[in-house]
């Protein structure tokens, strides 16, 4: 059976739970290669309050990939206040991971965050999407390591992006 091309879409509301499904097995199928059992999961306990996810959706550009129907992954981007835009999200699925997908909602997400002029881009990259944020431009600031999620550390890196 042929599978669908992925569809990239402006997430709604009602995507609340699929996306959530969605982060977990991007953390669980494709990040657990470079982070520990435990890091994975306090990591994959990701809160999504109402505001908070009614803010990404409504404010912000949040967007969805789908697959046959199915959510397989989202991007998260923003501009803050001081005029820093930000990637805040990628997350995708194994089945949605290397066809191009990634790049393609990073791509979106650098033209809305052109759009309000910012003076820089920046990303909080993990150790997992490193390689694909330097292929996208982006380059490492500092690593960190003190980053923590419900009391582990998981290494991130820092890294900008100028417009």
């Amino acid at each position: 059976m042929e599978t669908s091309k992925p569809i990239i879409r402006t997430s709604t509301l009602n995507d609340k739970l699929s996306v959530k499904d969605a982060h977990i097995r991007s953390i669980h199928q494709i990040c657990s290669k470079d982070y520990t059992q435990k890091q994975i999961e306090a990591w994959a306990q990701p809160p999504y309050s109402d505001d908070v996810w009614e803010r990404a959706v409504n404010r912000q550009l949040h967007q969805v990939v789908e697959l046959d129907g199915k959510i397989e992954g989202f991007c998260h981007s923003t501009v803050h206040e001081d005029g820093t835009g930000e990637i805040l999200g990628l997350y995708l699925t194994p089945e949605v991971a290397g066809l191009g997908v990634g790049k393609k909602m990073v791509q979106q997400a650098l033209e809305y965050i052109n759009t309000f002029k910012p003076r820089k881009i920046v990303v909080e990259s993990t150790i997992t999407a490193k390689g694909f944020y330097e292929r996208m431009g982006f380059k490492l600031v500092h690593e960190i390591l003190d980053h923590k999620i419900r009391g582990e550390i998981i290494q991130c890196f820092r890294m900008e992006k100028m417009p």
